[in-house]
């Protein structure tokens, strides 16, 4: 009953059994009140579940499909290769994509099937470029970072900088997006910084005080063009996107009217339906 409760509180993350007086207490840490010695701490991995946690989870085009009951991973966070693949595919992002992306975020992993937390890919934080941990273990994240997606929920100051390059405009283009990444490609000498790090994946030529394309071209373009690119209309390099879409799939990690519209997840739905 105590951990029951504890499972019902997102606020808590371990319990503590007075074993004195058998009471119940719910704590967001693990603590061993005032040292008594008659506690008893239990400490478990939350169980997180779409409906609750898509903010925690670091990529906007993951996040939708898990808010959106399209990819729903196991009792432990846990989604496989495969079945993100499917879940692409399902709501129609385009193979390609699909498949660069899925190999990019399982490819160095060694677990059988390769699988990964989607609840736990902030695997970097500001103070260290390389992550703790079996990095064959455990997602690798872009070179450098926006970080409005990087905490427990959705950084809205962070998406004001970043949406700040279309404020003139009533639509996303490719053109407006590229500036509004390139805010991010700094370490150093600028107003806005990267959020983090990643050193591994460090561009050949792109020293700490280099920035922008083509030179430190990485996964931070790649990943947000493509964000444009399939939830976009129409899709690939001419997509647009109305800039209340944008904020909501960064945001509230919800799917464009228009993608939504054309999705084949809705024959999918109505297949279901139908069974």
């Amino acid at each position: 009953d105590c951990i029951a409760r504890c499972e019902n509180n997102p606020d808590c993350h371990a319990v503590a059994w007075n074993t004195r007086d058998e009471q119940c207490t719910l704590h967001p840490e693990c603590v061993n009140p005032n040292g008594d010695p008659n506690f008893r701490k239990i400490i478990f991995p939350k169980k997180r579940t779409c409906p609750e946690d898509w903010k925690v989870i670091i990529c906007p085009a993951l996040s939708a499909l898990c808010r959106n009951g399209d990819l729903v991973p196991d009792d432990d966070g846990f989604v496989t290769k495969q079945q993100t693949l499917d879940a692409f595919l399902r709501v129609g992002i385009s193979r390609q994509v699909a498949t660069d992306t899925t190999n990019g975020n399982f490819d160095h992993l060694t677990l059988n099937p390769p699988r990964l937390n989607i609840f736990e890919m902030n695997v970097v934080d500001a103070q260290s470029s390389t992550p703790a941990g079996d990095q064959t273990k455990i997602a690798t994240e872009h070179f450098r970072s926006t970080g409005i997606r990087d905490a427990d929920e959705p950084q809205e100051d962070l998406f004001s900088i970043f949406a700040s390059k279309a404020d003139t405009f009533d639509r996303w283009t490719s053109t407006e997006l590229i500036e509004a990444i390139g805010q991010f490609d700094h370490e150093q000498n600028s107003d806005v910084l990267s959020n983090d790090v990643f050193e591994p994946a460090r561009p050949m030529d792109c020293a700490p005080g280099d920035s922008g394309l083509p030179q430190c071209d990485s996964a931070l373009y790649g990943s947000i063009t493509n964000l444009l690119k399939e939830f976009g209309t129409p899709t690939g390099d001419a997509a647009q996107m109305v800039k209340t879409d944008m904020r909501r799939l960064w945001m509230a990690a919800q799917y464009p009217p228009d993608f939504a519209a054309r999705s084949p997840r809705r024959c999918y739905d109505a297949t279901a339906a139908a069974e």
